[in-house]
């Protein structure tokens, strides 16, 4: 016996032969969660203490499948139950197939996941509205059902992924006269956002300093020779050359020129030998000894300090004159 609220309820479990809506021209169906039954049921329903609205639950034994729904009517012939074709495919059910209708209790559900199998759906003006609209003609949702929803002359697969009630989650809820909020996921035929690659070694690459030999650095200090101020030569207004008190700035790293001294000069002055006591004596009258060699020395050259120093040429340091 089984007990909802603590009121006792009555199951009704019935095996009917299965067919999809086209076999009894109610086309219709395909496009909700609802079922048609034979008038019998509805006899024997009535007479049961059941919980309303009616649900029912549907399985195909052979396979060990099963599904929620609710009933849409009762008009079909006796023996025959007619389902949605979304709801025979998922079963895996074959026309005139048998199956276990079998009254059920769900809860009220409060949040409902779904994943649209088409990427067109989200791509409607307003997807959530549209699901709305046509949930209205679902009475409970089944988590891994895939349901069918037709817009636009155009069916649209959607997969529930996650029911829940204020308790938690669960298999079934029922989705009559609730308040239910609808999540989706990416549609199945989405690609993935794509992902950020990891940076490449080229474009971000930093240098890692190499330490060098103290060797290295002496002879690169040695190489480049470093920047001394104020080393250019002057130049006079006047064009002479400028004496500079002190000896010009020698540059690092060349060695300064080797000062030259003057070679002392030798001078030889050689006479014609004599003829005799009263011979002729070319180059003179006067008379010397007939060989003479004489060596004398160039005398020394005054040090450039001791020369008289040229007056420094000073700029702008001349007298005016008028015009008249």
């Amino acid at each position: 016996m089984n007990t909802f609220n603590g009121v006792r309820i009555d199951t009704f479990q019935r095996q009917y032969r299965v067919y999809s809506g086209a076999f009894c021209g109610k086309s219709h169906i395909d496009n909700g969660g609802k079922i048609i039954l034979p008038t019998s049921a509805l006899d024997e329903i009535a007479r049961l203490n059941i919980v309303y609205p009616m649900l029912f639950k549907i399985t195909n034994n052979k396979h060990s499948t099963h599904t929620h729904c609710g009933v849409l009517e009762f008009s079909a012939e006796e023996g025959r139950v007619y389902i949605p074709f979304w709801m025979q495919e998922h079963l895996r059910l074959n026309p005139g197939q048998m199956v276990t209708v079998t009254s059920a209790t769900l809860p009220k559900g409060t949040f409902v996941k779904l994943r649209p199998q088409q990427k067109a759906f989200i791509e409607v003006s307003d997807p959530k509205a549209v699901l709305e609209q046509k949930l209205r003609n679902f009475s409970c949702l089944t988590k891994g059902d895939t349901i069918m929803i037709n817009y636009n002359s155009q069916n649209y697969l959607i997969d529930i992924t996650e029911v829940a009630t204020p308790s938690g989650q669960c298999s079934a809820v029922s989705i009559v006269e609730t308040d239910v909020s609808v999540e989706f996921e990416r549609p199945l035929d989405m690609p993935p956002s794509p992902v950020k690659t990891a940076p490449t070694e080229d474009v971000f690459q930093i240098p890692i300093p190499v330490k060098k030999k103290k060797s290295q650095e002496k002879e690169e200090e040695k190489e480049e020779p470093k920047f001394v101020p104020f080393q250019a030569g002057g130049r006079r207004l006047d064009g002479k050359s400028i004496k500079m008190g002190s000896s010009p700035p020698v540059k690092q790293g060349v060695p300064p020129p080797a000062e030259t001294k003057p070679a002392p000069t030798t001078t030889t002055t050689t006479q014609p030998p004599s003829t005799g006591g009263g011979g002729m004596v070319f180059g003179s009258s006067k008379k010397t000894p007939s060989t003479t060699s004489t060596t004398a020395a160039k005398p020394p050259v005054k040090k450039e300090e001791e020369k008289p120093q040229e007056k420094k040429f000073n700029a702008f340091s001349g007298q005016g004159r008028s015009l008249k």
